[in-house]
């Protein structure tokens, strides 16, 4: 498998040092454990965990704490690393084997959620998103932001085309229209703040009955 979509450094740096919301560090976590390359770049964040780190903002350590050189190596040592075993149970992200998870819920015409239950303290939420191929997603953006690992199948959108292992970032600076290709359904880990916001007439009267 070739992950061809990742998170940008300053999110990969912020959930090696632990500054990421509750959902959103288990759609980086999930993305992680598939993908050698982001394994190391975090390996190598964690290695100067004691530095104090978490008083340098993202860009700085981007810059000072991982040059260039030391980011091609990481590159270069991922692609000689094995994939590591990254499911669990049903197939899902082995980073979900202890949560517990609700029931399955339609949401729109072949699209269904299955939200995890996280502390409440989380200010997002984080769910599995099935949807069958074919599917046409209403075009839309976010008033907050949207994290999303591809578990299996793909799903493409302005953006490029997204297979497993993939990770896609959305937020409200983004009008996107997913479609669900492939020959299987396209299961995905997604965590948002904020609401899905539809784009046109049929966006808003859908509205009121669509809430991710």
């Amino acid at each position: 498998m070739t992950v061809h979509h990742h998170p940008s450094e300053e999110l990969l740096s912020a959930f090696a040092t632990g500054r990421l919301d509750h959902g959103e560090h288990l759609v980086v976590a999930a993305h992680v454990a598939r993908c050698p390359e982001c394994q190391a770049f975090v390996h190598a964040i964690e290695e100067l965990a004691g530095e104090s780190l978490e008083s340098i903002a993202p860009a700085a350590m981007r810059g000072a704490a991982l040059p260039d050189a030391r980011r091609k190596e990481a590159r270069m040592t991922a692609r000689t690393k094995p994939e590591p075993s990254a499911k669990g149970s049903d197939d899902l992200p082995a980073v979900l084997s202890h949560y517990e998870m609700g029931p399955w819920k339609w949401i729109a015409p072949g699209v269904s959620l299955r939200p995890i239950i996280l502390a409440s303290s989380s200010r997002s939420r984080a769910f599995i998103l099935r949807s069958k191929p074919g599917t046409r997603m209403l075009e839309h953006t976010h008033s907050g932001v949207e994290l999303t690992h591809v578990i299996t199948g793909e799903f493409t959108h302005e953006g490029g085309r997204f297979a497993a292992g993939d990770f896609d970032y959305g937020d409200e600076t983004l009008h996107h229209q997913p479609v669900v290709g492939g020959a299987e359904p396209c299961v995905c880990l997604v965590a948002m703040t904020g609401e899905l916001e539809p784009d046109g007439i049929l966006g808003w009267l859908m509205k009121p009955f669509i809430r991710l």
